[in-house]
């Protein structure tokens, strides 16, 4: 749905959805290295730390779900902060070189990434 309604409006929401199933057999998690964010309280003070994060997937609603949640409000725009990846293996070599501060990903890589020394 999530995905339908953000990249559907360019071919003019060319279908109907009838049903929708959740096929997901893991959860995606935003891992940061605590020295950058200690919580997501101090995250809504930090709009110049950098996600890597895979755009136009289920990584992109988990942080639209935080920015609304958590009034995380840099989240519900684009800019410097958004780091692209490709998929959940990018994202966490990108946190594991220390390119961006958090990543988004999905298992088996949130467990790589909370093994990362100094992460959560």
């Amino acid at each position: 749905m999530d995905a339908y309604l953000a990249l559907g409006k360019a071919a003019q929401f060319p279908g109907t959805i009838v049903s929708v199933i959740d096929e997901s057999k893991g959860g995606d998690a935003l891992v940061c290295y605590r020295d950058m964010v200690a919580s997501i309280d101090e995250l809504k003070t930090l709009p110049s730390i950098r996600v890597a994060l895979t755009p136009d997937s289920p990584s992109e609603h988990l942080l639209r779900a935080l920015a609304v949640h958590f009034d995380v409000s840099f989240f519900q725009q684009g800019g410097q902060w958004k780091v692209p990846a490709n998929g959940s293996d990018d994202a966490l070599n990108k946190l594991k070189n220390k390119q961006v501060d958090c990543a988004v990903v999905w298992e088996p890589d949130v467990t790589k990434a909370l093994q990362l020394v100094g992460t959560h």
